[in-house]
This record gives structure tokens, C-alpha cells and sequence, in this order.
């Protein structure tokens, strides 16, 4: 594999200005390959959309990236003038967003919200234009594209609005596409179809995908990598096999746990819920931010810092409670200090 499409390196978005101003995401590092997906996992609050959106300079008007660096195929994100950076947007970059109805314009057809942005991101002509919609449509597998291209927004499905959403993300065979939470409210045989589609744009274009969710099963059976984030640090990273059969920080080990499978279906058991709460926007806590909901909370874990260090051969994680081997943190983590 070539450099990374994407590199994303120490990264710091505060929300607010001056003394106001809280930390939302703090020394965040992410890498994406060409033709890799890495997931990018973790609970509502934990910082992972605003993470994403930096990538193409949509951080909310009330937020700031105040430290890192942020390249896409080794150019400098943050010093694109206005050109380059709308050039990336339309062609380099696809993003689909959670809520494809909130992102669609309910009063226009879903073939002329294609049409148009197919005139101005490729200067396209009215013919041609009219013919890549329907061949956009087919692609991203919509059934009888010409009779679905003049329906409106609300008369298509929550599964149909994602695939129409990706369609105009794959406009300019884009070589990054960054899809944040597309599978949230959608039925599991919907979600499974959106997946394997993003799955298919990355085999077939080689296109590199972030892929954002709260959702440890999702990650798990799409992604190569996972990047584990909680209370705006990255806690854990590494190969999604790995990362599920041996988690290395205890959050990800609660994220699992709390995941249903197919063995605890027919139990009736409740699955692991993470005691506490989040911590909230710009809340200082000393040492490790997960420390107050952990069950292997002690006292040392209140002076560590919050720096990945390598645990396993690909793995490392913001624990330092773990042995070199990788070995589970409960064999580690219980012991004495």
C-alpha cells in the first residue's frame, strides 16, 4: 500500500473561543489507506463525527481545530484556499452523512438534486447529466432507477435516501469516502445492504472508507482497522480481528460486551451495560478519562496520560496496565499496581 489517503495527527477541535473554549477532541491520530476501511468506533459524545468532518473542514462554525496536522493524499488540508478546498469537497472527498433526509432538499427530486450537482462539480451538460443520474442510481443498486430518479425525498425508504446519498458521494470517483453513523435507524437486512455497498465501492474503486458508528458490531464485520475513541481521545487501535478477539483497553472490552450475539440471543440476558456516564464537553479529569466507569479502576490510573503505546504486534492502546504480549487486560488489569 502507497502513503496513507489520509493522515490525521494530533488533532485538537475545541468548541468555543477564549477562556470558554472546551476541548472536544484531543490529540487524535488517524491513518486510511488506499483501498482500506477503518472504523472508527465509539459512543455518542466520544468526539468521532467532529473527528471525521475535520477532514474536509467542516467543523461546526462554533468549533476550531486548534492543533494537529490534517492531509489528504499528502497535501495540507488546513492551508487549502477556498478553490482547493471546494475542488477536494466535490471531487477527492465523498461524505455521507447519518440522517439522508435532513440532507436531501425535500422539495426538489432526487434526480435534479443529482443532476445539478453533477453540472457543477463536473460540468456536465443537461443531456449527460441526465444520463449519469440514472447510471449513479443503478450503481449504488436502486430498482428501476428512471421511476425512482423523479420521486421525491419522503417517498423513497430510509435504506433508498442512504443509497441515493452515496451516489452523490461517489460523484468524481472520489478516493476518500467518510460515512458517519449511515446505517443508525435503519432495519438490520437495510443496514447489511449498505454495508456490503460500501464494501463494494472499496473492492471494486479501491476507494479508501472511514466509516463511523456506535455500533462495535458493525465495525467488526466491515472494517479492516478500528480506531476505539471515548471522551475525545483515542483509547485503542488495530486490526478488527485482534482488536475482537483480544481487546487491550477496557472500554473496548465494555463496548464488546455490551454487543448481543447470536449465543446470548436465546438467554434472555441483559447484556453489559457501562456503569456511569460519559464525561461531558470539556470535562478535566486527571490520568485516564475512562478511569470513573471502570471496574479495574485504581489508583495509578489517575496520574497516567492518555499516549497509545504498542501492546501487541499491530495493537496499541491508552491502558498501560497490559503485558508487551498483548495478553488480555483481565489477566493484567486485576492484579496488583
Amino acid at each position: 500500500m502507497s502513503g496513507p489517503v489520509l493522515n490525521i495527527e494530533g488533532l485538537r477541535i475545541e468548541i468555543g473561543s477564549g477562556e470558554d473554549a472546551k476541548a472536544a477532541v484531543r490529540d487524535v491520530s488517524i491513518e486510511v489507506g488506499q483501498g482500506e476501511m477503518v472504523g472508527l468506533v465509539g459512543e455518542s459524545g466520544s468526539g468521532k463525527s467532529l473527528t471525521c468532518r475535520s477532514a474536509i473542514r467542516l467543523v461546526p462554525a462554533a468549533g476550531r481545530v486548534a492543533a494537529g496536522s490534517i492531509r489528504f493524499n499528502g497535501h495540507d488540508v488546513m492551508a487549502m484556499d477556498r478553490e482547493e478546498l471546494r475542488r477536494m469537497r466535490a471531487l477527492d472527498v465523498g461524505m455521507v452523512f447519518q440522517d439522508p433526509f435532513s440532507s436531501l432538499d425535500p422539495v426538489f427530486r432526487v434526480d435534479r438534486q443529482i443532476r445539478e450537482t453533477l453540472k457543477s462539480n463536473l460540468g456536465m451538460g443537461t443531456p449527460a447529466a441526465k444520463k449519469e443520474t440514472i447510471r449513479l442510481l443503478d450503481s449504488v443498486g436502486i430498482p428501476d432507477p428512471e421511476r425512482w430518479a423523479r420521486a421525491y425525498p419522503h417517498e423513497l425508504s430510509g435504506g433508498m435516501r442512504q443509497r441515493v446519498m452515496i451516489a452523490l458521494a461517489t460523484i468524481g470517483e472520489p478516493k476518500l469516502l467518510i460515512a458517519d453513523e449511515p446505517t443508525t435507524a435503519l432495519d438490520v437486512t437495510t443496514q447489511a445492504q449498505i454495508l456490503d455497498l460500501l464494501r463494494r465501492l472499496r473492492d471494486e474503486r479501491g476507494v479508501a472508507v472511514l466509516l463511523v458508528s456506535h455500533d462495535f458490531g458493525v465495525i467488526a464485520e466491515t472494517c479492516d482497522r478500528v480506531v476505539v475513541m471515548y471522551g475525545g481521545h483515542v483509547v485503542e487501535t488495530g486490526p478488527v480481528g485482534e482488536t475482537y478477539e483480544k481487546p487491550q483497553h477496557p472500554y473496548t472490552r465494555a463496548l464488546l460486551a455490551s454487543v448481543p450475539t447470536i449465543e446470548s440471543a436465546g438467554t434472555h440476558r441483559r447484556r453489559e451495560a457501562i456503569p456511569g456516564r460519559p464525561p461531558e464537553l470539556g470535562e478535566k479529569l486527571p490520568g485516564c478519562v475512562f478511569a470513573p466507569r471502570c471496574s479495574f479502576e485504581r489508583e495509578a490510573c489517575h496520574s497516567i496520560d492518555m499516549t497509545l503505546e504498542q501492546v501487541s504486534a499491530k495493537q496499541r492502546s491508552a491502558c498501560p496496565f497490559v503485558r508487551a504480549d498483548g495478553a488480555r487486560n483481565d489477566t493484567v488489569i486485576g492484579g496488583a499496581p
